[in-house]
C-alpha cells in the first residue's frame, strides 16, 4: 500500500513519524473505492499529501487542496528559509504533487486568506479531512481551525493537528478543544498529533 518516494524530492521526514498513527486511526475509516475531499494547511514540500493520496484517497474522484504561503516553516525567517530551502519550496511541491494532475489544487498564500476565499468556501460541509499543520506562533493554529471546522463534513469529517508537543500549538488546541468540545469526538491524542471526528449539528 505504502509507495516509496523514489521519484519525489524532499528534504525533510517530518512527516514519517505520523505514518503508523494515519495508518492505525485513519486508513480504516476510508473506503479507497470511494471518493473523498482533503484539505492540507501548510503543504510545505508536499510528503503529507502524497502519503494521504498514495494510501487513501486513492480514488480518481477523490481530490486534495494543499494550502501554504511557501516561505518556509513559521519557525524559520524568510531568510533562513531561503538560506536552507533555496527557496524552492513551492518548486519542489508542485513537482511532488505533479503526477497527481488536476486531483490536487495548490493555493499558495496566507491561510487565513485563503480559508475564507470563495473557492474553499465552496467547501464547507464537504471536506472529509482537514489537516491543521500551517503557521505554529501564536494563535494561528487556533484561527486556522476555526476557519477549516465550518468545512468539516459533519458526522464523519475529520481535522487533525500535527505538532501539537509545541507550546503556542498545544494552547491553540486546549482552547479549540473547550470551544468546541461538546461537538468533536477525539479519536487519537498522541504526542504530536491528534485527530477528532465532527459530530452531527456541530
Amino acid at each position: 500500500m505504502e509507495r516509496v518516494d523514489q521519484v519525489r524530492k524532499f528534504q525533510t521526514r517530518w512527516a514519517n513519524r505520523n505514518y503508523p498513527v494515519w495508518k492505525q486511526y485513519l486508513v480504516p475509516r476510508y473506503d479507497r473505492s470511494q471518493d473523498w475531499v482533503y484539505l492540507e494547511i501548510g503543504a510545505f514540500e508536499g510528503r503529507s499529501a502524497c502519503w494521504m493520496l498514495d494510501n487513501i484517497f486513492q480514488s480518481q474522484g477523490s481530490v486534495a487542496y494543499l494550502i501554504d504561503t511557501f516561505g518556509g516553516p513559521s519557525r524559520m525567517s524568510h531568510v533562513e528559509s531561503i538560506r536552507k530551502y533555496g527557496g524552492k519550496i513551492e518548486a519542489t511541491c508542485r513537482q511532488n504533487m505533479a503526477p497527481f494532475g488536476e486531483r490536487v489544487s495548490i493555493i499558495k498564500g496566507d491561510s487565513d486568506t485563503v480559508l475564507r476565499s470563495p473557492e474553499i468556501l465552496s467547501l464547507t460541509g464537504e471536506v472529509d479531512l482537514v489537516y491543521v499543520d500551517g503557521a505554529h506562533h501564536g494563535d494561528s493554529a487556533y484561527r486556522d481551525a476555526c476557519l477549516a471546522w465550518e468545512l468539516v463534513r459533519e458526522g464523519t469529517g475529520i481535522m487533525m493537528w500535527d505538532d501539537i508537543h509545541l507550546p503556542d500549538v498545544s494552547d491553540s488546541l486546549e482552547r479549540f478543544m473547550e470551544s468546541h468540545g461538546g461537538r468533536l469526538d477525539v479519536i487519537w491524542r498522541e504526542k504530536y498529533t491528534c485527530g477528532f471526528r465532527r459530530g452531527t449539528n456541530a
